[in-house]
């Protein structure tokens, strides 16, 4: 029985080095893969729904929708054109046909924007911090 279990270890050891063998031996993680999404949450406090979108130098790329009174977050993905880049946050509110314009900015990755829409869409904030 102890041959068994020293054959069953053997055996273990030996494929597993032949595992590293093959891989080249321990694999990097590159410093891309290992930074975090940058996230966008919006908190809309207004009676609206609003659709959500990101402008990017001229383009607008929607976000989603964000029910009224309620909270949504999206992802911005590392390997996005976006993180880096002057961005700019626009909301549409639904069945209006007044909009609302951030300010510019720019994300990074592991941060946060939190968006809260008022009411009274002027009145709405913006704010960037590392998670």
């Amino acid at each position: 029985m102890n041959v068994t279990k020293a054959a069953a270890f053997a055996l273990v050891v030996v494929l597993g080095g032949a595992g590293c063998a093959a891989s080249g031996g321990p694999q990097r993680v590159s410093s891309v893969a290992a930074r975090p999404d940058a996230v966008v949450r919006v908190a809309n406090h207004n009676w609206a729904d609003m659709n959500v979108y990101l402008l990017r130098s001229g383009q607008k790329l929607r976000l989603g929708t964000v029910t009224a009174m309620q909270t949504a977050l999206f992802r911005l993905a590392r390997t996005d054109q976006h993180v880096g880049q002057k961005l700019q946050l626009l909301v549409d509110p639904i069945g209006s046909t007044q909009t609302y314009t951030t300010h510019s900015f720019t994300v990074q990755p592991g941060q946060e924007v939190d968006f809260t829409i008022q009411n009274h869409l002027p009145t709405s904030s913006l704010a960037i911090w590392n998670r």
